[in-house]
């Protein structure tokens, strides 16, 4: 990379001496075009050297951007930019750092954290000792978990020696992570739980689904987003739900079972703790309800704001208030709620931003990521929803260990939608790879909008839009997990003009 690039620097220097001597002077267009040159050149390869609408298109898209909210989205442009690099980095020439970063192994070094993380360090987050070590090195002011299934005896030593501020706390993520723990601290208060039991054999499973009663569901006895749960219908089930489950529970080897709440809604409900500048005390601020269906346990897709009765509504504040309160803290909790009528029951919390949360980057003023931070910072809390949105979930329907994108461009033309892609380079099946997000004037609409222009997109390893390119990913543990299906959606829809419908550019 380095001899390409001196090269390339070189080729272009000359050329543009050249062009000086025969004019008699370096005007500013000469050299801006070669310095755009070596730009194409080194990062997309020789074929971009000329292609100068790419940069002018780039160029454009930043001008908007710069008064983003006082004219409408250029989607147009945005959509034909999108097209025209996907092109370059799909032939990924040798030598140009498009090649270099498809060839790149993905290793816990490489992580797409790491490339906007200030300092990264690569660590078990269950080991104590090694836990410890970072913080006596690093010396932070705060710890934020980003999952519960954290060495909780790390974060209470450093709670307790030295000056560290542990978000929410120790005591929260510890309780958290053990459903057993949170059932009990739920029903201690008092929140509308559904009757449960713990087996640690298939003999006592099937005894707890027994007494519970079919349909049942079982889930690991830790908390992980949803990943593991089952359905059992009948007794064939039970058994084969005690060998999936297990698979990603804490020890292999306890379940939890529970009974089936008939509900009308599944809904997470953000709870942000923090301080109130007006009296000086800690005060719980809700985001708007959002509502997330679920396929075998894994996330298909979430909207906000969901429709819920006023009595509803005011049931499920009350217990996400009451959750949040007891295991204390600053920051966002996520509780998860079933609703049935006006009748609402607690399913679990999260003392952070989870998944369903990532819809909120679209539809609120400041997204629950903000809201963590600011809750974090002691920030002003605002929790306005703006518009009303929803997210469809990329899954990839097999395993593959060269990752790529075909239809992102389709996609984007449905109007007000975006799309994430998670930057992971190999995948199986039901992985989740990826987010399509569209507001709109209704929830219903941008649920519409959002599955149509998910229906566009595939992963595949026929390149496309490169993930990592040709990079090489590291197997999950919980690789091939049965339980997990994909969510596909049927062709032959109908398509409503004004879903297509966008603002494009004047060029």
């Amino acid at each position: 990379m380095g001899e390409r690039f001196v090269t390339v620097v070189g080729e272009e220097a000359r050329d543009l001496l050249k062009t000086a001597g025969s004019r008699g002077e370096l005007a500013w267009d000469d050299f801006t075009a070669s310095w755009q040159h070596m730009v194409r050149r080194v990062v997309l390869g020789d074929a971009a050297r000329d292609d100068e609408d790419l940069t002018d298109m780039l160029a454009r898209l930043r001008a908007a951007g710069n008064w983003a909210f006082l004219r409408p989205q250029r989607k147009g442009l945005r959509d034909r930019f999108y097209e025209r690099l996907e092109g370059h980095l799909a032939r990924a020439e040798p030598g140009s750092l498009a090649a270099v970063i498809a060839a790149t192994p993905q290793t816990a070094d490489t992580a797409p954290a790491h490339q906007v993380a200030q300092y990264s360090y690569v660590a078990d987050i269950k080991d104590t000792g090694r836990i410890l070590q970072l913080a006596q090195e690093i010396q932070p002011h705060f710890v934020v978990p980003e999952v519960e299934t954290v060495a909780v005896e790390a974060l209470e030593e450093m709670e307790a020696h030295s000056d560290a501020i542990v978000v929410p706390s120790a005591r929260a993520c510890a309780m958290t992570q053990d459903r057993q723990c949170v059932r009990e601290v739920a029903e201690n208060i008092g929140l509308p739980v559904s009757a449960y039991r713990f087996a640690s054999s298939v003999e006592e499973l099937e005894e707890a689904v027994g007494e519970l009663g079919f349909p049942c569901i079982i889930k690991p006895d830790v908390s992980t987003s949803g990943k593991g749960h089952m359905i059992a219908r009948d007794e064939e089930d039970v058994r084969t739900a005690w060998e999936t489950v297990r698979r990603v529970s804490s020890d292999s080897q306890r379940v939890v079972a529970e009974r089936f709440v008939d509900f009308d809604l599944e809904v997470t409900l953000l709870a942000i703790r923090s301080i109130d500048p007006a009296t000086g005390k800690l005060a719980t601020w809700f985001s708007e309800p959002i509502g997330h269906r679920h396929e075998r346990g894994d996330l298909v897709e979430e909207w906000q704001p969901t429709g819920m009765s006023e009595i509803a509504l005011e049931n499920a504040r009350s217990v996400a208030a009451r959750i949040s309160n007891e295991l204390g803290g600053r920051g966002v909790y996520c509780v998860e709620l079933f609703v049935a009528g006006d009748d609402v029951y607690f399913s679990s919390v999260s003392p952070r931003p989870s998944d369903t949360a990532m819809l909120t980057c679209y539809t609120q003023r400041f997204s629950a990521f903000d809201l963590h931070a600011r809750a974090i910072l002691g920030y002003p809390i605002d929790a306005t929803l703006v518009t009303p949105g929803a997210s469809v979930v990329i899954h990839a329907d097999e395993e593959l260990n060269e990752v790529a994108y075909t239809g992102i461009a389709a996609a984007l033309n449905y109007a007000e939608t975006d799309v994430k892609l998670f930057g992971k380079p190999g995948a199986y099946k039901g992985r989740r790879m990826g987010l399509v997000s569209a507001t709109a004037e209704s929830a219903e609409e941008a649920r519409d909008r959002a599955a149509l222009a998910a229906h566009k997109i595939e992963v595949t390893s026929t390149p496309g839009l490169l993930a990592q390119g040709g990079a090489r990913g590291i197997d999950p543990e919980t690789e091939n997990v049965p339980d997990i299906e994909v969510v596909e959606y049927e062709g032959g829809v109908e398509l409503d003009p004004k879903l297509a419908s966008g603002v494009d550019d004047a060029d």
